[in-house]
């Protein structure tokens, strides 16, 4: 394998990595978040608006990854 095919492969797997220890981390996030707005007896509202936020935002995060992860193929690296 070409030395900039290693690269790619390497930031691939490191930045797949990353993107799916931030969602962990959000879920994680949203599960303690509930646990402790519940706990508070906060309003069913104010709630949901925290899980949202917290799913939208691991959405964004997936969206933003991959599109990154895979805006160069992996045969331009393996020819150059």
């Amino acid at each position: 394998m070409t030395k900039p095919a290693n690269v790619y492969i390497e930031d691939l797997f490191k930045l797949d990595r990353r993107k799916n220890r931030l969602k962990d981390i959000l879920t994680l996030a949203t599960s303690t978040s509930t646990a402790v707005m519940t706990a508070a007896d906060v309003s069913k509202n104010s709630l949901l608006y925290v899980v949202q936020a917290l799913g939208f935002t691991s959405g964004v995060i997936g969206i933003t990854a991959d599109s990154y992860l895979y805006r160069v193929g992996p045969t331009k690296c393996i020819t150059s």
